[in-house]
């Protein structure tokens, strides 16, 4: 008997296509963006029912919905995504990742808030909504900080900003627009850090450099490279995945050279696989394919 798989993500995009075209036997591989996804709540026998549907089809248990990426959307729209995946997992549809662990990964403070109460290593960190109050942080932060956005992936949107009169139009400017000012200490990584792809219980680590740039994200150019970590360093990888309740993660680890100690800086819950594909020559789409059909 055969089972829907449905990937939400861009139909274009590269890691789509191969999840398309890999799909293991018995399994009906569907395509869908976020926006296709819709809930009912309707009364029949004295009772509340609820349906979802993906692109006007029915979900069932057994059925499997595979998250490959988080399209932009307003914060009424992200919030309803994840109700709707809770709302799917609830039918007995897998949900891969499940939508606790997205939500937890997708929002950088929360994901780092968890990760730091149950004493992970995690870079200071300082958010708020006022310029006021980031200008303080930022001089207790050491002046030298990075400024991300709390959504946002593949190195985007970051800046250094280590002069105050630099992060005062910097905070200004993003409180004038309505944004919350997120900035974590800048941490003297060397011009490289880590990815550890995490699969069910297999684990793949890159170290990703840059020459004159401190950001070593490969889509902003960086260099990478098959290499391995300290077994307790990785054992920490794999870790942050567990706590955040991720199935398949990209967990970014970075050293600071100035102690040797490894900090998590995030977790991905929903990673691309370029770099670990190429580094260790492996259809990285066919482990998760496999890991996947382990929970059906």
């Amino acid at each position: 008997m055969s089972r829907n798989a449905i990937i939400l993500g861009d139909p274009q995009g590269r890691y789509v296509k191969r999840l398309l075209n890999s799909a293991p036997p018995g399994i009906v591989p569907l395509v869908a963006e976020f926006s296709a996804i819709e809930a009912t709540l309707t009364h029949s026998d004295e009772r509340t029912l609820e349906s979802l549907c993906i692109g006007g089809m029915s979900l069932q248990a057994g059925d499997m919905v595979l998250v490959r990426s988080m399209s932009r959307g307003t914060l009424e729209s992200i919030v309803f995504r994840m109700d709707a995946l809770a709302a799917i997992e609830r039918q007995g549809v897998i949900v891969y990742n499940p939508a606790k662990s997205l939500e937890l990964a997708i929002d950088k403070y929360l994901s780092l808030s968890r990760l730091a109460a149950a004493g992970f290593p995690v870079p200071a960190t300082h958010v708020s909504e006022t310029s006021a109050q980031a200008i303080d942080a930022f001089v207790r932060l050491g002046s030298d900080v990075v400024v991300k956005p709390m959504f946002g992936s593949e190195g985007r949107g970051l800046i250094r900003v280590c002069d105050k009169d630099h992060a005062f139009r910097v905070f200004c400017s993003l409180e004038a627009l309505g944004s919350v000012i997120y900035q974590q200490a800048f941490i003297d990584h060397g011009g490289s850090d880590y990815r550890v792809l995490v699969i069910g219980d297999r684990q793949w680590i890159i170290e990703r450099t840059r020459e004159n740039d401190w950001r070593t994200n490969i889509t902003q150019g960086g260099r990478y490279e098959r290499t391995t970590l300290p077994a307790h360093v990785l054992d920490l990888a794999v870790q942050v995945a567990g706590k955040l309740g991720l199935l398949y993660a990209g967990i970014d680890l970075v050293r600071d050279r100035k102690n040797g100690t490894y900090l998590v800086l995030e977790a991905n819950g929903v990673p691309g696989w370029d770099g670990v594909a190429q580094a260790y020559g492996q259809k990285i789409e066919l482990e998760i394919w496999r890991d996947l059909i382990r929970y059906t």
